[in-house]
């Protein structure tokens, strides 16, 4: 009796969690996209541990160990129809953080984060994105998961850019506009929005897309910066075995994603990690999109932090010649 006395007691504080959560408007939409996956795992009979991305059964968890590190092994779980690793292991970068040191700590030695004294990645990725829209009006930008960038500061320098938020999930700074991307956009919309090494810490890929996507305008434009795989030998890849990486998507995985939400969706090499970086750049608007392929027909690569593209026009050191 004790047993199925706690039995009924933890359903019914599971009801009345999911009674709170659909009657707050905020937290609405992702109990609801929730309860429609549980419908479709009924209806289908796709388990709960199908893909987290398209949500098929086929899937399959295997352990594989680093041929970089020795001494790390990890399982993941990868989708045999749209190509999405799950890898359900790690933990958020700011576990047991209480402030912005702690992060410089872990981070430490990322040259592609941006200083005071240097622009980082994502201010490259802010120049490359108000470029591509080219709007009359200036545009607001929000840097997603800033973490301890300042890159911030450098991109509301830049000619047509009205104002810049950062948004975390954690607060870390009080010097700029923070938004709190815990929780759906309740409204507001950004032309720009950056997420730079963000989307591989997704837990549950689309839910958390359909966050990001609420704090994009409907003619805006989002870059995210990440590596995409290509099907190559997981254990000779160094990305998945990172810490605090839970997703690596595949572009399949990332146009299925896309496409559910309205985006359209593009990719573009940055010449970083042997190939295997991307900027995945989405809109909802055909004309943004039509403009990303116009700004990329004149550049080989998407500008970053280790090799900014030259602007278009700009004069290129001659060649050495060799005998």
């Amino acid at each position: 009796m004790p047993n199925a006395f706690r039995g009924v007691r933890a359903a019914t504080g599971r009801i009345r969690r999911v009674a709170a959560g659909l009657t707050d408007p905020v937290s609405r939409p992702a109990y609801l996209d929730a309860l429609r996956r549980a419908a479709r795992s009924r209806r289908t009979g796709t388990p709960p541990g199908g893909c987290r991305v398209c949500g098929s059964p086929r899937v399959r968890s295997r352990t594989i160990t680093s041929a970089h590190f020795s001494d790390r092994t990890i399982r993941i779980v990868e989708c045999r129809v749209c190509g999405f690793i799950g890898i359900p292991k790690g933990r958020s970068s700011y576990h047991d953080v209480t402030d912005l040191d702690e992060i410089r700590v872990r981070t430490s030695g990322t040259v592609r984060v941006g200083t005071h004294e240097t622009p980082g990645r994502e201010y490259q990725m802010a120049r490359m994105a108000v470029d591509i829209l080219a709007r009359r009006d200036p545009v607001d930008v929000l840097v997603y998961g800033a973490g301890r960038s300042v890159d911030n500061v450098h991109i509301a320098r830049l000619d047509g850019v009205d104002h810049v938020a950062i948004g975390d999930i954690v607060r870390l700074r009080d010097d700029a506009d923070f938004v709190d991307v815990g929780r759906p956009s309740s409204g507001r919309r950004f032309h720009v929005v950056i997420a730079s090494e963000v989307v591989e810490h997704f837990r549950e890929p689309r839910a958390d897309f359909d966050t990001l996507f609420s704090f994009v305008a409907s003619d805006g434009l989002l870059v995210c910066g990440t590596n995409v795989y290509g099907g190559w030998r997981l254990s000779k890849d160094r990305y998945p075995f990172f810490h605090d990486h839970t997703a690596y998507y595949s572009p399949e995985s990332l146009l299925r994603i896309a496409t559910r939400a309205g985006y359209r969706i593009d990719f573009r090499p940055t010449g970083l990690s042997r190939g295997r970086k991307r900027y995945v750049l989405l809109s909802r608007s055909e004309r943004v999109m039509s403009r990303v392929a116009c700004y990329f027909g004149t550049r080989t690569y998407a500008p970053s932090e280790a090799r900014p593209e030259p602007e278009p026009g700009t004069p290129r050191a001659p060649r050495r010649e060799t005998s």
